[in-house]
């Protein structure tokens, strides 16, 4: 119930953040300003106007927001864009916010932390040693996320990704696999709108409780049994597939804050039980849940 509880809080407070800072981003968006964006080979972008494009050999000649001139080979820079969205500001005022450029080419890499709530269920076979076991029991491993990746276009990263429970009320838990990211917003505010993908490899364990028919007394003519109780360490190695949705908060630099909430399904590989040389229950276990992350991304 507890776990239940932390789990709705910060489902909670995932909700209002996500909502609430697109909505004052969008505040003020009534006129749109617009300008073109040069990608330079140095992983400089600058923003302005181009003045000419000479479509034989790519040259650009390009005039910046602050007055200065440029020309470039086509050597010199990566791509460009015509006329994107660069600042918005009120109708009635000359106040404006600029859009910060994101980033688009080169390596991503976000780092922070992530919370989640997995549910596990078991199916235990009374083989009559092994009596009862939990029919299910909840995790909330709390700790590091980490991506490393690269951008296949403007739009779509693709890389690792790892995630490892720090803070846990369980006694390991961590997957690392591959990610894939697909922005999809119009690029008008400092807020980008993501799809993340994951598949990863993972393993958690944690101790069990079960119920076995272990003890047996003897009163002439007969025996007789009453259940005792057994504590046992479970592995449980996993493939996890997730999907959610995310929002970056775009920064000056190219940098960004990330939030995301994705759901997830775990297919069991393999159990475990590490500790425990004797007789093993018969059971097979399956997962699932629901998990928060938020990171900085340069």
């Amino acid at each position: 119930m507890r776990n239940s509880r932390l789990m709705i809080r910060n489902i909670v407070f995932f909700i209002l953040i996500s909502t609430a800072l697109p909505a004052m981003a969008q505040r003020r968006q009534v006129v749109m300003d617009r300008c073109d964006y040069v990608y330079l080979k140095s992983k400089e972008i600058l923003r302005g106007k181009i003045l000419e494009f000479d479509q034989a050999d790519g040259d650009i000649t390009f005039q910046d927001e602050g007055g200065r001139y440029y020309s470039w080979a086509r050597s010199d820079y990566r791509f460009f864009e015509y006329d994107k969205p660069c600042r918005y500001r009120n109708r009635n005022s000359r106040d404006s916010i600029t859009l910060n450029p994101r980033k688009k080419v080169g390596f991503t890499t976000q780092i922070g932390i992530s919370t989640g709530y997995v549910n596990v269920g078991q199916d235990l076979v009374n083989d009559g040693y092994y009596l009862q076991g939990p029919n299910s029991f909840a995790m909330l491993p709390t700790g590091a996320k980490l991506y490393v990746g690269t951008f296949l276009n403007p739009r779509l990263t693709a890389g690792l990704t790892a995630d490892l429970g720090v803070l846990s009320d369980i006694d390991k838990y961590f997957a690392v696999g591959g990610r894939m990211t697909y922005t999809y917003d119009k690029e008008t505010r400092n807020v980008a709108a993501y799809l993340p993908i994951e598949l990863m490899l993972g393993n958690m364990s944690t101790e069990l409780n079960y119920t076995v028919n272990d003890t047996i007394f003897n009163v002439f003519p007969n025996d007789f049994t009453y259940p005792g109780y057994r504590d046992l360490r479970v592995s449980i190695n996993f493939l996890q597939l997730s999907m959610g949705h995310g929002f970056g908060f775009i920064l000056p630099n190219q940098k960004a804050i990330n939030l995301e909430m994705a759901v997830f399904n775990n297919f069991t590989l393999s159990t475990k039980y590490p500790d425990y040389p004797g007789r093993l229950p018969d059971a097979t276990f399956r997962s699932n849940g629901l998990k928060l992350a938020c990171t900085f991304a340069f």
